[in-house]
């Protein structure tokens, strides 16, 4: 995985399992890695815990692709 770029764009999985369904989240994630969005923003607060769930699955088979920060 290349070093991190502090100019390219971060997905916000805040609203992961809150606001947005399992199902949305999906959709979010495939269009941003589609264009080029490789590193993910995430915390075990979000959603008593859901959003790290959510994004655990969403990412499986896939996950050597992004680089995912959690607080």
């Amino acid at each position: 995985m290349p070093a991190l770029d502090p100019t390219r764009p971060v997905l916000g999985t805040m609203t992961f399992g809150d606001t947005v369904s399992a199902e949305l989240a999906a959709e979010m994630l495939d269009v941003a890695l589609a264009a080029g969005i490789t590193h993910i923003d995430t915390a075990n607060a979000y959603a008593a815990g859901l959003t790290e769930e959510i994004l655990a699955g969403l990412l499986r088979g896939r996950r050597d692709q992004v680089t995912v920060a959690t607080k």
